[in-house]
Formats: structure tokens, C-alpha cells, sequence
């Protein structure tokens, strides 16, 4: 899907993916770049909080929930940035 542009789709696919499944960690991230791609910022940052609560920090966990933890934490902060905020 991501090859042929179809970015909301892959996202949907991606977000879809059951919190019990083991690339559960891996498919948020991929997805987040997704949204990116799509250009949807307010669905990307909505995701990317839902992320980071439910993955957590990118202190913890295993690799791949601290790289989906860390894109969340840098689309985030680059959304306080586009807004002007430094929190």
C-alpha cells in the first residue's frame, strides 16, 4: 500500500493491528509514518499521543516499543514546534 501511495489505508491497516500481537510495537510506528506521508497532522498527532501512552516511554521496554515510542516523541515535538510551543 505504502509503495502505491495508499497512505491513510496502510495507516488504517497498521493501527488496526491487536495490542496482543507481537509486532503490535513495530505497526504503531510504521503507521505514524504513514499519517506523516498522508499529511494528515491532526489524525498524526492524535495517534502518536494514543503511541505513546499505550507503548510508553522510549526509556522502557524492548527495541521495537522504544523505537515506536520514540517516533511518537518526535512527532510530538515537532508538532509543539510547528505550533510554536516548547513543552
Amino acid at each position: 500500500l505504502e509503495p502505491a501511495g495508499r497512505h491513510e489505508e496502510a495507516a488504517a491497516i497498521l493501527g488496526g493491528l491487536p495490542q496482543a500481537h507481537p509486532d503490535y510495537p513495530v505497526a504503531q510506528r510504521e503507521m505514524l509514518f504513514a499519517l506523516e506521508e498522508a499529511g494528515d497532522r491532526q489524525r498524526l498527532v492524535e495517534e502518536a499521543e494514543r503511541v505513546r501512552r499505550e507503548v510508553g516511554s522510549a526509556e522502557g521496554g524492548d527495541d521495537a516499543a522504544r523505537s515506536a515510542a520514540a517516533a511518537a516523541e518526535l512527532v510530538l515535538a515537532a508538532a509543539a514546534g510547528a505550533d510554536g510551543r516548547t513543552d
